[in-house]
């Protein structure tokens, strides 16, 4: 057995990553209980000393941020990612 990991968007479930089935492969999927959801959270200070923080900094295929983020923004809402 493989764990998918997915959403649902309030009327279909969707992969978050590509899933490697044939066509109409009927599976089934278990929803965890809310208390059984584990999130984990970071607070300000952990954050800001994490490796998150400057990700991007070296990058020069980005010009403006705003719009490169606006534009992936746009391609997930058109799911041409």
């Amino acid at each position: 057995m493989r764990t998918i990991k997915a959403h649902f968007d309030g009327s279909v479930i969707i992969p978050d990553e590509p899933v490697d089935l044939p066509m109409h492969e009927q599976f089934s999927v278990d929803v965890p209980d809310s208390a059984e959801v584990q999130v984990a959270y970071m607070t300000g200070v952990e954050l800001a000393e994490s490796d998150i923080v400057g990700a991007w900094a070296n990058r020069d295929d980005i010009g403006d941020s705003v719009d490169f983020v606006n534009t992936i923004r746009g391609r997930l809402d058109r799911r041409e990612l």
